[in-house]
């Protein structure tokens, strides 16, 4: 058992629900019932009752769950006596297509980490776990009341298509118009699947997962299909022989926090 299924089974428990709890830890609803087969398997026992009107501890549950919170209270007190002694050190968690060039010139002195993921979810996951202080990414749809956020700037996605395709006349702005097209990305979690998964439903779209931009790109030349990527990431393009369209559907990328100063000392470093 993964030790950082333990704050995901306390929040199932606290909420009642995958799907609530999934929202606030900023995970898949799939993922998370995994994590909880994975903390059953592990004691070799059912812990919750599952009933169309949410997710319940049974008597083993219970058990279990005081023991979660005994040892999350024992983790959290020593991340705490750790972290007195480097209180000068900030964890910075970013995603790829933000620059950290103004961010590392204004802060080398004092920046201890930077921490890169492919996905905002996966940076907000260890945020929740107290393993980042501040992250910057796609807050679009964070959610949770606890978390301090401020936006950076706004980023379009784009459609990056052969140089050739029938797309490049047909004037598509949005992800709806594209639901004849073969869409190739990142395999999940990734902030593309997160937002094409928030803005349509993923059973209309024809998606298929690759492992990194390389292959995707190759597919794309091949003229197999299309693919989806915030603006950043699509630097360089034209070079390849492909071309782009602008979507008008957007993302908000920004600065996150439980720690309103640590937020506000980031902030005004990019900003």
């Amino acid at each position: 058992m993964n030790i950082d299924y333990i704050y995901d089974f306390i929040k199932v428990a606290e909420y009642k629900s995958l799907n609530k709890a999934s929202h606030t830890l900023n995970i898949s609803t799939p993922a998370l019932s995994k994590r909880i087969n994975s903390i059953e398997d592990y004691f070799n026992s059912v812990l919750f009752i599952r009933t169309v009107n949410g997710i319940f501890l049974n008597e083993q549950g219970e058990i279990v769950l005081d023991l979660f919170k005994k040892i999350n209270k024992s983790i959290e007190s020593t991340k705490f006596q750790i972290n007195d002694h480097q209180s000068e050190i900030l964890k910075i968690g970013v995603i790829p297509s933000f620059s950290l060039i103004k961010l590392q010139n204004n802060y080398k002195d004092s920046l201890s980490t930077i921490v890169i993921e492919n996905s905002t979810s996966i940076l907000l996951e260890k945020l929740n776990k107290g393993y980042l202080d501040v992250i910057i990414g796609d807050i679009t749809n964070i959610n949770n009341a606890d978390i301090v956020t401020q936006e950076i700037y706004q980023e379009e996605f784009v459609i990056v298509f052969p140089i050739d395709s029938k797309i490049k006349y047909e004037h598509i702005n949005s992800i709806h118009q594209l639901q004849n097209e073969m869409i190739y990305i990142q395999s999940p979690p990734c902030d593309t699947f997160k937002f094409l998964d928030d803005n349509v439903n993923l059973n209309k779209l024809n998606v298929m997962y690759k492992e990194n931009y390389e292959s995707i790109l190759a597919n794309i030349k091949a003229n197999k299909g299309i693919t989806v990527m915030p603006k950043f990431l699509s630097k360089g393009i034209d070079t390849l022989n492909l071309s782009i369209n602008h979507l008008r559907d957007k993302r908000i990328v920004g600065v996150a926090s439980y720690d309103r100063n640590k937020l506000r000392e980031i902030y005004k470093l990019i900003k």
